[in-house]
């Protein structure tokens, strides 16, 4: 039996403030899409994406071999917006892939 392919979709933060290791092992860019999705739609995940320096990470396999491995952050897009309440400013916003 030879070894597959597959994708392992990377999201953490290094100990410190916060911390986050989530790994999605799969087979098929859909699978990778649908769990980043997911992940996104948590905005606690955006604030570690946006103010806490998160790794976002694509790693593709074969044969069981890292063979590249894509930073993700170039294709998420942010939107913050800034509610004032009282004294207190409230942020709050939504991330999605370029692709969805």
């Amino acid at each position: 039996m030879s070894p597959k392919s597959f994708y392992e979709l990377v999201f953490s933060v290094s100990p410190g403030a916060a911390r986050k290791d989530a790994h999605y092992v799969v087979g098929s860019l859909d699978e990778v899409k649908r769990a980043l999705d997911s992940e996104l739609s948590e905005s606690s995940n955006v604030y570690l994406l946006c103010w806490h320096g998160a790794k976002l990470a694509l790693n593709v396999y074969e044969r069981g071999e890292c063979i590249h491995s894509i930073d993700l952050h170039p294709c998420i897009t942010v939107s913050a917006r800034i509610h004032r309440l009282d004294s207190r400013l409230i942020v709050s916003g939504s991330c999605r892939p370029c692709w969805g």
